[in-house]
């Protein structure tokens, strides 16, 4: 940590990702540190290409166009990636009298890519015995903002949908396929208020928010094909065998940290955990980035800025910080994680 007099200290200005806006600003808050607007992944990108914040929150890597962008506007620098917590996307879906109604992957981006338009379809009703499911279109509710919520999500179907990644894939601002029902809200707020005013809708809403809006009963448990090894009796012998299942998983904070299978780390740290194959994850699980430019002179910022940055960073990654992730339903990153950032992340800012 660099040693700065505290008549030096600025304050580090963030803003991008509403994802994890809560921490962020909890953080600042507690720290004296910084400050964080939330606007969407895209908008607190835009803002660091354009120079006007110290810092910003991002869900979703930069694209080409993006990384080009930045370097030719911020004097040849390029974005470092800070990971800080993890985090679930959760599926909230708003049907009277259905609670947390189990979903596969196929199966909710069948439901996004219009294939599967009504809550009575077969593939839904197969892995809900015993609900009563409405015969009645699927409100889709998406962001209208461009978003790193939407980057995670639409990454996850993009794995476990061909159709998905073929016809809409990864991106932060998805083109949703025209004639399919959607209700575009600005940031996750947005999009959970969406739902809750919109029967038989359905959305994607990080974990804090979606709780925010009572979802806790309604998001959807999503469901995950898992290995899982069984005791088979035959005659007088119990034998294990292993069989593949599909395990329906509810987003918790518990659920999120298992998705962090990081034993190896990316050297710019552009981590995807969504899918995991970890026993027991929760599938839509994500990780959040701050970015700064590499070169803070080149960028166009002063070195104390730059000083302010480091501090910054070095509370977010502090015990104190980090514990406080559960009560907002975010993982803590895990420790070896945190160590390899400060040994090989940090000492990049120049």
């Amino acid at each position: 940590m660099l040693a700065v007099p505290a008549a030096a200290l600025g304050v580090a200005t963030g803003s991008g990702a509403s994802f994890p806006a809560r921490a962020y600003q909890l953080w600042c808050q507690d720290s004296g540190l910084c400050s964080y607007t939330s606007k969407g992944s895209t908008g607190g990108i835009t803002d660091q290409i354009n120079g006007v914040t110290d810092w910003g929150g991002t869900d979703a890597p930069l694209t080409p166009d993006q990384l080009a962008r930045f370097s030719s506007s911020r004097g040849g620098a390029k974005p470092l990636y800070f990971p800080t917590l993890i985090g679930a996307i959760t599926v909230p879906v708003n049907i009277d009298g259905v609670r947390n109604i189990k979903l596969d992957g196929p199966v909710i981006a069948d439901i996004f890519e219009g294939k599967i338009d009504n809550w009575g379809d077969r593939r839904i009703v197969r892995s809900n015995p015993g609900v009563r499911l409405p015969s009645t279109s699927i409100t889709r509710c998406v962001r209208q903002d461009g978003s790193g919520t939407s980057f995670g999500f639409t990454s996850y179907l993009s794995k476990v949908s061909r159709t998905f990644r073929a016809n809409i894939g990864a991106s932060q601002q998805p083109n949703w396929p025209s004639g399919v029902t959607v209700q575009r809200g600005p940031q996750n707020p947005g999009v959970a208020r969406c739902v809750n005013d919109n029967r038989n809708s359905i959305g994607y809403v990080d974990i804090a928010d979606a709780r925010n809006f009572g979802f806790a009963s309604k998001w959807a448990a999503v469901g995950k094909r898992e290995v899982v090894r069984k005791r088979v009796k035959r005659g007088n012998r119990t034998r294990i065998v292993r069989q593949r299942v599909t395990r329906y998983i509810q987003p918790s904070a518990g659920a999120t940290s298992k998705a962090a299978n990081l034993r190896s780390f990316k050297a710019d740290l552009t981590l995807s955990l969504t899918n995991s194959p970890a026993s027991g994850a929760y599938p839509i699980s994500i990780t959040t980035w701050v970015i700064v430019p590499d070169n803070f002179a080149r960028a166009g910022k002063s070195a104390s800025t730059r000083q302010d940055v480091v501090r910054m960073l070095n509370y977010f990654y502090s015990d104190a910080a980090q514990r406080r992730l559960r009560e907002l339903q975010f993982a803590p990153l895990p420790k070896g994680l945190i160590d390899f950032i400060k040994r090989n992340q940090l000492p990049k800012i120049r």
